[in-house]
């Protein structure tokens, strides 16, 4: 969780590559990571994935954060409009 947070303050701070990576580190630990902390770090990779224009990510983080069986079902509802919106738009 601590992960996470750091991430979420690496982006906050406009450093996105180094919010990417600790991101990346959550991910890396999924086994021992709760599933609401993970299915956000997906989603909120994933939106920067997105705004960067690697569709390819995103699709793949989205797709793994609507594969979790808890978690927000408002976020997951959001993931599924972006997977959506970028599948249907042929981001690919």
């Amino acid at each position: 969780m601590l992960q996470y947070r750091y991430a979420r303050l690496l982006l906050a701070q406009g450093l996105i590559d180094d919010a990417l990576s600790a991101f990346a580190a959550v991910h890396r630990l999924r086994e021992t990571t709760p599933e609401e902390i993970y299915l956000r770090a997906c989603v909120d990779a994933a939106r920067i994935h997105e705004q960067q224009r690697a569709f390819g990510v995103a699709i793949d983080l989205y797709r793994t954060a609507l594969t979790m069986s808890g978690g927000d079902r408002r976020l997951k509802a959001n993931a599924q409009r972006a997977l959506t919106r970028l599948t249907t738009a042929g981001a690919l």
